[in-house]
């Protein structure tokens, strides 16, 4: 994650994982020394939101050995609700294996049995071409200009030779088709057959890792990468992946150890509250290695203050408050460049003051929905707001009615004292 790092003139930082050698030292000791223990073969790095788990990964694989061996899965992007039905589970098993799949180059796994598009070379092209004229040729070989060419090459190579010739070579580029054809289609009890995992996702019951393990263990052990990263997958709060996932690992294992081939290790980005039950945690995973947050409860103020204290005009109180509820780095940096856009848009606002527009912005990213509430004038905080200034109307009121209850004492006083000074005079 970016760090917050005085005198630095950006105006909006990035939200995206942070390349910070610095802190990754250790971290890369943990890593190394685990992926290289080959009785290590689940490893999560286990801590909250903007803990800097994506920074660590983005670091640690960068100019390492480890750069071009491994393949990395994220589910930020993939649209499915939380919870712990199988149709929501087959999803996921389906967008791991789509995204393993393309990550690995057609010509590696060229049996199998997903349908994959795959693009035709040059070379290709060239074969399928001289094969059409060779086949039109022998179609039309009596017409007037094919007999005409070979008139042409009678001086050289006799009528039947030339003939001869292109059989020769139109036999050789079927061969070299159905040789093509028989790498891609696998066969199967002398049935040639495709499979299509989308055609068959849609079965109920079905489980996509246990129907096509075979196949996924055999892309792992084609693709020639040695570490598959999986992120955003404790989102769904989906135990039962987990322990696909840790059985598929075993499976692709066995089948590399069978080979004499190096192991395949998991690497995970969860939470830390990702499971009730400590003992679970242990359970799926061969290492946890926790990572502790840059931004906490703790270093909060001064990340705000450093953040704010350099252009604008923030109190200490209101950063302060903020501190307790701002433990994200990347909801700070979020929270930062919607106060920088807001303030440079609308300086001619009624919320032109520092403390006030903060305020707005935080509370858009902290409680977003009753933000948007606010709009059309309902909402919790619509709510407390109005209640707010109904109590700060009862408090004026109580002011203006114990004003003008004094303003009365005191004119009763003054009246008192004007009548006791005139029988004063008159006696």
């Amino acid at each position: 994650m970016n760090e917050v790092k005085k005198g630095e003139e950006l105006r909006l930082y990035p939200l995206t994982p942070n390349d910070n050698k610095k802190r990754i030292n250790n971290y890369k000791i943990y890593l190394d020394e685990a992926i290289k223990n080959e009785k290590i073969k689940d490893i999560a790095l286990s801590g909250n939101y903007g803990s800097g788990k994506s920074s660590i990964f983005l670091t640690y694989f960068k100019d390492s050995e480890y750069e071009d061996k491994k393949m990395q899965i994220s589910l930020a992007s993939f649209n499915s609700k939380v919870g712990n039905d199988d149709k929501n589970l087959l999803n996921i098993e389906k967008n791991i294996i789509n995204q393993i799949l393309y990550q690995i180059p057609v010509s590696k796994i060229p049996l199998t049995n997903f349908k994959i598009k795959r693009e035709i070379t040059f070379i290709q092209k060239i074969f399928f071409i001289v094969e059409l004229i060779l086949i039109t040729t022998l179609i039309f070989r009596k017409s007037e200009v094919v007999l005409f060419i070979f008139s042409i090459f009678e001086k050289y190579v006799s009528h039947i030779g030339i003939i001869s010739g292109i059989y020769t070579l139109l036999s050789f580029l079927v061969i070299w088709n159905v040789w093509m054809i028989l790498k891609y289609v696998p066969i199967k009890k002398l049935n040639l057959k495709f499979q299509n995992v989308e055609a068959e996702i849609n079965k109920k019951d079905d489980e996509l890792f246990e129907k096509y393990a075979d196949e996924i263990v055999y892309l792992l052990k084609k693709s020639g990468k040695e570490i598959l990263v999986i992120e955003d997958l404790d989102r769904f709060k989906q135990l039962k992946i987990f322990e696909k996932l840790r059985e598929l690992n075993i499976k692709v294992n066995d089948k590399l150890n069978s080979s004499n081939k190096k192991k395949f290790t998991f690497i995970y980005a969860i939470k830390d509250d990702l499971f009730d039950e400590n003992k679970d945690r242990t359970k799926f995973f061969d290492l946890i290695i926790p990572v502790i947050p840059y931004l906490n409860a703790k270093n909060s103020y001064e990340q705000l203050k450093l953040l704010f204290s350099k252009t604008y005009n923030i109190s200490d109180n209101l950063v302060y408050l903020l501190s307790f509820y701002i433990d994200d780095m990347r909801l700070l940096l979020n929270i930062y460049n919607e106060f920088v856009v807001y303030k440079n848009e609308r300086q001619n606002s009624a919320f032109n003051e520092d403390d006030k527009l903060l305020s707005l912005v935080v509370c858009k990213n902290l409680f977003n929905k009753d933000y948007e509430d606010l709009k059309f004038r309902k909402g919790k905080l619509y709510d407390i707001l109005t209640l707010v200034e109904k109590y700060r109307d009862n408090i004026r009121n109580e002011i203006q009615k114990e004003k003008i209850e004094l303003a009365r004492e005191e004119e009763q006083r003054e009246l008192k004292h004007l009548n006791s000074n005139s029988l004063h005079w008159v006696s």
